[in-house]
This record gives C-alpha cells, structure tokens and sequence, in this order.
C-alpha cells in the first residue's frame, strides 16, 4: 500500500514542456497577495513560476474521491489541486503594501527590502521555524521577479514612474491605473470562457437572454478569480471592481475578514516533497500531473 500514507498534488498539463518531465519543485514560504500572510506554496524554481495549493478533501455530492494508481485501489485519495498563480501579483500586493506605509517612489529593490524587513519584524518562529531559513529564498524569489522583464513591464503600465539621476526608476502604485489594467483583464478571462464554454450555470433565469446572460456570469466569475489575489487593502480598487463587473456571492463562503497587517499561517503543511514528477494516464485521455507527498 506505497500510496496510503501519501498525498497528492495534480497540476495542470503546462507544468510539463515538450522536451522535459520533471521538475524541479521545492516548498517554499510567500506572503500571500491578498491577505500578507505568510504561507506554503511550490514553485518550479527554472521558471520561477509559483503554485497555490487547495485541499481537494470531497466532492461536490459530499463523497471522498477515491483513485487508481499504479494498478492500487485508494478509496480515500488524498489530494491537493496545484493552481498556477499570475507572479505579478506578488509585485502589487509588495507595492499596495509599502504605498500603505507611505513609502512612494520607491525603486523595486527598495520596496521588496522593505517588504520582507516588514514581514521579519511580524514573524513568529513558532509557525516556520527560523525566519533565517525564509529569508534568502524570500530575497531570491523577488529579485527574480524584479528582474523578468515581462513582470516590470506590467508593473509599468499600473504605476506612476519616475528616473532618478542615475537611472533608477522609481514606482508609486496607482490606484485608477490598476483598475484599467484588471478590468481589461476580467474581459479578457471572460471572452475566454464564454469561448470555451466553461461559464457556470447555476441560478441562472431561463427568461434572460442567454449571451447577455453569459457575458454577465463570466465577468463576475473573473472578478471573484481576480479577487482571491488582490490585497485585501486596495479596498477602493475592489469596490470599484465590483461596481463595475458585479460579485458572485457564494453559499457557506470561508472566507474571513483579514487584518491588513501581516500576520503568518502554516497552509498546507507539506513536510517533504519528492523532486521527481510522475504523470498517469486517465481513461479519457487526460493526463493528470502529480507529485506525492508524504503525509505527517
């Protein structure tokens, strides 16, 4: 029973290239985007790409999802679902935050020090061990954001800039230039997924007309995804958003008021990773990515 006491993660098919199948993952501590607090993720560290982790612990109808691998009945599958996360987001949650303690027209490096200083100070050692431990992956992790072009460049068209004598832009984040840029994007999403076809339907009127109505649906789809990473302090810039594209309300919602200031929490716990990246075969064709994990 080798795969009874582990745990699973699946990805999606994009965590694999054409000439490569496997990864180099690891477990490493982030600040999340919207909330500040500390917790676990993975990431891939060639591409610098970073995974959310969600806990897939029963089905919609209420039943334990149960598995075949590697011809071994597991009745109760243990599984994580490995969400890809948009890297830029970490940038602006950085940048709402340091705007929050008025430091403006700051250079990236400048506001990434800040930040993790911020997040040393709050730190308690009891929820990951020595911060010590946190801090050079912390550092490695932005100056690698900072540093992709693509990332700054989209950083760019939400911030008021200045340049410095010797150079150095500086970056204010600005509260009406990220609204376009997300609004642009929530459309975006939203033509994707009527494209697609992957709109929910639930709770809907028979009587409306069915592209208004999907139009409507997807955009208060993607502002909820959008949502889940905006920092919870651009408050105006969420109101705004929701003015705007609308806000699906869901029944027995988790989610909490958090504070604004940092506060730190152990996610997911994953004590140990295997480095090599199995891929299985569904009976639909579908190829499920997976990583094991052991359980403690």
């Amino acid at each position: 029973m080798a795969h009874k006491d582990c745990r699973y993660i699946l990805f999606p098919n994009p965590l694999y290239s054409n000439s490569d199948n496997e990864r180099e993952l690891e477990i490493i501590i982030l600040p999340h985007t919207r909330t500040n607090t500390l917790c676990e993720y993975i990431i891939d560290t060639d591409t610098n790409q970073v995974y959310d982790i969600y806990e897939h612990t029963e089905r919609s109808n209420g039943l334990v999802p149960s598995a075949f691998i590697d011809n071994e009945c597991i009745s109760k599958f243990n599984m994580c679902v490995g969400t890809l996360i948009d890297s830029t987001f970490f940038i602006i949650s950085m940048l709402a935050y340091v705007k929050s303690r008025s430091k403006l027209n700051t250079t990236l490096y400048d506001a990434a020090e800040y930040y993790i200083h911020s997040i040393k100070e709050n730190y308690d050692p009891n929820e990951f061990g020595s911060f010590d431990k946190i801090e050079g992956k912390l550092i490695e992790f932005y100056k690698k954001l900072i540093c992709n072009p693509d990332i700054v460049g989209k950083i760019s068209t939400i911030c008021d800039t200045t340049t410095n004598d010797d150079n150095n832009k500086k970056y204010t984040l600005n509260d009406d230039k990220l609204i376009e840029y997300v609004s642009k994007r929530i459309t975006k999403a939203a033509d994707i997924s009527i494209r697609k076809n992957i709109i929910l339907k639930e709770n809907t009127n028979n009587n409306e007309n069915h592209d208004n109505l999907s139009r409507d649906t997807a955009q208060k789809l993607a502002c909820n995804l959008f949502f889940a990473c905006m920092p919870n302090i651009l408050t105006y810039v969420k109101e705004k958003l929701r003015l705007k594209f609308g806000e699906i309300k869901y029944k027995n919602s988790n989610e909490t008021n958090v504070s604004d200031g940092l506060k730190l929490r152990n996610s997911t716990h994953l004590k140990k990773i295997k480095k090599n990246i199995k891929k299985q075969n569904t009976n639909s064709g579908n190829i499920l990515n997976f990583i094991k994990l052991k359980r403690h």
